[in-house]
């Protein structure tokens, strides 16, 4: 077997220190690039998207998204623009998801990821809108008049208020709204205490009074709210019930 000439021998080591430097260096500025990018590039915007809507008795509706790589918590920005306007709520979470009250309508919502630094926090995500169905009243079962002197009248005894229920508990709806045929487009709405008890002074003639429950009352100018799940959670029903009246000429 030949042995190196003590030159060659040097020249060959002093290659291979050479090469293991090159490969240290390589290592260290691919390790320093690494964690340079790491701490200085924003980390991808969320994609949420509803995916499960609850009734009785939770009411509630869950968006989630996947996992952002990096990202340590959320914020959640979002709003229910039909019910309560262009006002948005924030919700901090360190989940992929979140679950918040469920109201009708349009829910605007988008998410935004965290790192602890604010040069990694991602943009928000593109605003995504979700249409919650309104829920729907149990229909007005069908009443009478009683008649009373000089040609008024009052909605008999089998006049029923509509009920609902809402977190295991039977609830009664507190506004009826009613026109007729004289005067269609003067719509007066009432209480149930105040509609038992209202006297109707219908003109000569036939008369076709239709009925509805209605989830507020108008006074004025000012909206008086009846109970704030059906504010939130159910719409004015279409359906109205009609009781026809006759008056003597």
């Amino acid at each position: 077997m030949k042995k190196l000439l003590p030159f060659k021998k040097d020249l060959m080591e002093k290659k291979t220190k050479i090469i293991v430097l090159l490969v240290f260096v390589t290592l260290v500025v691919i390790t320093v690039l690494g964690v340079s990018l790491g701490l200085t590039l924003k980390l991808s915007s969320p994609k949420p998207e509803v995916v499960e809507v609850v009734g009785e008795p939770d009411y509630t509706i869950k968006i989630e998204w996947k996992k952002v790589i990096g990202a340590k918590q959320y914020i959640i920005k979002y709003r229910y623009r039909d019910v309560y306007g262009e006002k948005y709520a924030f919700v901090t979470t360190d989940d992929n998801f979140v679950v918040i009250k469920r109201v009708k309508g349009n829910l605007d919502f988008s998410v935004q990821a965290l790192n602890g630094r604010e040069i990694q926090t991602s943009n928000f995500s593109h605003e995504r809108t979700y249409v919650v169905e309104g829920l729907k009243l149990p229909a007005l079962k069908s009443f009478g008049f009683t008649e009373l002197p000089s040609f008024s009248a009052k909605i008999n005894q089998d006049f029923e208020p509509v009920t609902y229920i809402y977190k295991g508990a039977e609830k009664e709806v507190e506004f009826y709204e009613f026109s007729d045929n004289h005067n269609p487009g003067d719509v007066v709405v009432l209480s149930y205490a105040e509609l038992v008890e209202y006297v109707f002074n219908f003109p000569p003639g036939e008369t076709y009074a239709k009925f509805r429950p209605v989830i507020y009352a108008t006074i004025g100018d000012t909206i008086v709210d009846g109970p704030i799940e059906l504010k939130e959670l159910y719409e004015n029903p279409t359906t109205y019930v009609v009781v026809r009246h006759y008056n003597p000429e």
